[in-house]
């Protein structure tokens, strides 16, 4: 990993800078400076995680992987909202995302194996995928390198209200992101309806998944076992199988359509909250 080269106080004295609109004084490394260090860092993380065998894991399943660097005017939002915060000391100045198509137990084991990767305990995992985040649902792994670097790991489902729900925050205000709910009773509608989508549509799916698996693996097993079976309950554990196997696809079934109906719902909502921001914009300028 790429060392810092300027001293801690050095950084904290940027982010105060930026924070407060002030010149950054001689002997202080520019933000780009400190962001392309910042990038360094996270491009030895990213090349770490990308050339791990997901495979045993996923399967077929590839796993999208991306990372950013804070924008400055981001950056300031953060500064600004939590003064006491200084640069050094922000988790996700670096950030990387993995997203697959996987279980809530996959998205576990895909933690599990990056805290591996970089020989971090348990105490650097923070699961958001159960209490009051927004809405927000993933699982986050803080990593203590030269520099803070933030690993997000979410299914394509969280991903995708996710970046639906930015899209909001750009619209209805960023402090949606963080509990608020705006004054103007429509705007407060739109931000209930998101959350209730993340916290009991996406759930409620994630959740069928976890049984969709659990009956495969029930099957499995049964085929396993079905030449052991005695010849005069042969046919019996055969047709019990078959209607197994049947009620496993319905299951299948049933699910793709409606995580296709929620992926592109909230596509759906992402794009329309960017033209509405796009407009905005427009008419402000």
């Amino acid at each position: 990993m790429t060392s810092c080269p300027w001293p801690a106080q050095r950084l904290r004295k940027l982010g105060d800078c930026i924070r407060d609109d002030r010149p950054v004084p001689e002997g202080t490394p520019s933000y780009s400076q400190a962001m392309v260090w910042y990038a360094d860092v996270l491009t030895d993380v990213q090349s770490v995680i990308e050339n791990v065998d997901w495979t045993p894991l996923l399967g077929e399943r590839r796993p999208e992987i991306t990372s950013r660097v804070k924008t400055i005017d981001t950056l300031r939002d953060r500064l600004r909202d939590q003064r006491s915060m200084k640069l050094p000391n922000i988790q996700d100045v670096a950030g990387l995302r993995f997203e697959a198509e996987m279980t809530l137990a996959e998205q576990d084991a895909v933690i599990t194996a990056i805290r591996g990767c970089f020989d971090h305990d348990e105490a650097a995992v923070h699961d958001l995928r159960e209490g009051d985040h927004s809405g927000y649902r993933a699982v986050h792994l803080w990593l203590r390198l030269d520099a803070r670097v933030e690993v997000q790991v979410r299914t394509h489902l969280q991903s995708a209200w996710a970046n639906a729900y930015e899209a909001a925050g750009d619209v209805l205000g960023r402090s949606i992101r963080y509990g608020a709910i705006p004054e103007a009773a429509s705007s407060a509608e739109i931000v209930r309806s998101m959350q209730r989508i993340s916290c009991v549509g996406i759930a409620r799916v994630e959740d069928s998944a976890v049984e969709i698996q659990r009956l495969a693996l029930t099957i499995h097993e049964a085929e396993q076992n079905l030449g052991h079976v005695p010849a005069h309950d042969t046919e019996k554990a055969a047709a019990q199988l078959s209607e197994t196997r049947a009620r496993l696809e319905r299951m299948q079934q049933a699910q793709r359509g409606r995580e296709n109906d929620l992926r592109s719902g909230l596509d759906e909502l992402r794009d329309l909250l960017i033209d509405m921001h796009r407009e905005a914009r427009r008419d402000a300028h």
